[in-house]
């Protein structure tokens, strides 16, 4: 392996990106290749200097530098030397296609593959067009369309029977037809094309491909389920990743490895630790990698171990870290298209007002002095009506696009909320299960009184996933329907509670607040229920929620219980939610204990927020 001592005898070689191919480590790689860049002229050795700049950018998206390639790669796609040697500008653009799927930026990926194939067919490079196709069977595996992907890796066989034999391009084409037909169930297949690729990379020394084969062959022994063979291979490949500085690959195969503990019931402390490592490594590095995987996993062990408020955190941190890549996703894919959208547009009226300025400038020569001021008059109300029509088609297209992008939105927003639903119910339904498995009615207190908050914040997702838009509750509708939800949980039918319920209709609160107000009545009702009705016949509780001004909304829950006997449940966790609950959403409250305990909530209203 080469080191740093060896960089500076590199520019004495006649090809300076084969030497710098043979730099295993990345990190290393790329100080080399930056020195070479420095010292590189562009106008002595254009193809050359080009090639590195190639190189030096594969090498940043293998460390997830991916803001770095991007730059470099565009500034040196807009030289225009570059148009003079298209089998450079071809890898150019294949390692910005590269560094946008990376990203999970597919879109703009797909349209420079497509590009890169296009200048590989013009100038009829064979080598380019077996690189380009394994490159497209590679993203629309990545993408699961199968389907396509097989298209594209059958063509790349075809070509390589025409051409002089690559044993590197050979290694990819027969690592990614691996991959495809591993991800389609044809494991024997996938195993039989990974022994040899790792063949041909042993006899290259190339451990590049060595780790990603072994990687790929862990994939298939855990498909045959030979658990042990699957684990070691996935080391392995860690090893070598590690060994080479690129974390992009060495990430993803350890949360291969997790996955796999996790999955064949391996000890919870050896997943945990593993689930860990990937998580230190993410945000240490600040890697490219979705984290909600790995967080949805280790709530789900805290469910299965019984420790609900482990479980609880760490579903939050996997609905953070999910709504955080939806977002940022969202947020590229509407910025794209906005300056993809300008970008045509200011085009199009430079074009446009260019071809005036001509045709005004021929005129106005054709003319006499006396017919100057009416033609320069009649030019300036031709400009003056073709800037408003302009103005008026871009504001109807933007008025149409930003309908487009709300609906969009809306649609996503609606996802967002029934995955969070459906997460929320599966964890109430595992704590069910788990109630009817425990003997010890102490502990089912503790796992029912989750399983009510949890359903209590389920219920308000579940009615914005039912609604058309996405911004408000109804209080009303809420508080019924929490009601039924309590009344299944926590209430004993053979001592029915009367509800009376005054109720203003029009009264809504953002899901913030709903949640809040929910949480809040789910914990009063459910101490009262447990406190205030042991020796009451016909015990009630009612609920009023009255806007008494534009800004104040009075809500108010109240039962004819015992009052306050019970003085120690003031510490209990129900006290300090309602506590908590009512500072988010700035209210202040008073109990009074006098024929039952009423709880009294002076609310802020904006229907805005």
């Amino acid at each position: 392996m080469l080191t740093l001592t060896t960089i500076s005898s590199l520019s004495s070689q006649n090809d300076i990106v084969l030497k710098l191919k043979k730099i295993r480590n990345i990190d290393v790689a790329i100080v080399a290749s930056e020195s070479e860049l420095k010292k590189a002229d562009i106008n002595a050795n254009p193809k050359e200097y080009f090639r590195v700049v190639a190189f030096l950018a594969s090498r940043y998206n293998a460390k997830s530098r991916f803001s770095e390639s991007k730059t470099l790669l565009e500034s040196n796609l807009q030289k225009p030397s570059i148009n003079k040697f298209l089998e450079e500008k071809a890898y150019l653009k294949l390692q910005l296609a590269n560094c946008y799927k990376f990203q999970s930026q597919n879109l703009q990926a797909l349209k420079e593959y497509l590009s890169v194939n296009e200048l590989f067919s013009k100038i009829k490079d064979s080598i380019g067009l077996l690189r380009i196709n394994i490159e497209m069977a590679e993203y629309f595996r990545k993408t699961a369309d199968y389907s396509e992907a097989e298209k594209y890796i059958n063509i790349g066989f075809k070509l390589s029977k025409s051409i002089n034999k690559d044993s590197s391009l050979l290694m990819r084409l027969y690592g990614r037809a691996s991959a495809i037909k591993n991800e389609t169930n044809r494991i024997d297949s996938s195993i039989y094309l990974s022994f040899k690729v790792l063949k041909i990379a042993k006899a290259l020394k190339d451990s590049l491909i060595i780790a990603q084969t072994l990687n790929e062959l862990g994939f298939s022994y855990k498909n045959k389920s030979k658990v042990d063979s699957s684990s070691v291979l996935y080391q392995l490949a860690e090893n070598i990743y590690e060994a080479l500085g690129d974390d992009y690959n060495l990430i993803h195969v350890m949360n291969n490895r997790a996955m796999l503990y996790s999955h064949n019931n391996y000890p919870k402390i050896e997943v945990e630790k593993l689930y860990f490592k990937i998580i230190k490594l993410v945000e240490t590095k600040k890697l490219n990698f979705d984290l909600s995987s790995v967080y949805h996993n280790l709530s789900t062990k805290e469910v299965v171990a019984n420790d609900s408020s482990k479980a609880f955190f760490y579903f939050i941190k996997y609905h953070e870290s999910y709504i955080r890549n939806i977002s940022i996703n969202r947020d590229i894919e509407i910025s794209k298209i906005k300056e993809q959208y300008n970008n045509e547009q200011i085009t199009k009226e430079m074009s446009f007002v260019s071809d005036k300025l001509k045709l005004s400038e021929l005129a106005i020569s054709q003319k006499n002095r006396l017919n100057k001021t009416i033609l320069i008059s009649l030019i300036t109300l031709i400009i003056f009506l073709v800037v408003i029509v302009v103005l008026m088609y871009r504001l109807n297209n933007a008025n149409k696009l930003l309908k487009i992008q709300n609906k969009e939105k809306d649609a996503l927003i609606q996802e967002v909320h029934h995955r969070v639903k459906n997460n929320l119910q599966l964890i109430s339904a595992m704590l069910k299960m788990q109630l009817n498995s425990i003997p010890d009615e102490n502990k089912k207190i503790h796992l029912n009184e989750t399983a009510r908050r949890i359903n209590a914040m389920s219920l308000v997702h579940e009615m914005l996933y039912n609604k058309d838009t996405s911004e408000h509750i109804v209080m009303k509708e809420y508080l019924i329907e929490l009601l039924e939800k309590l009344k299944e949980l926590v209430i004993d039918k053979t001592k029915p509670i009367q509800f009376n319920l005054e109720l203003d209709s029009d009264i809504e609160f953002n899901i913030t607040n709903s949640v809040a107000i929910g949480m809040i009545t789910s914990e009063i009702i459910s101490n009262a229920i447990k406190h205030a009705f042991k020796n009451i016949s016909s015990p009630s509780i009612d609920i009023k929620l009255k806007k008494v001004s534009s800004s104040i909304v009075l809500y108010s829950v109240k039962d004819n219980g015992e009052g306050l006997v019970v003085q120690s449940n003031k510490s209990g966790l129900g006290t300090r939610l309602i506590d908590i609950f009512s500072r988010q959403i700035e209210a202040e409250y008073e109990v009074i204990d006098k024929n039952g305990v009423e709880y009294n909530f002076k609310i802020p209203y904006n229907i805005n927020e």
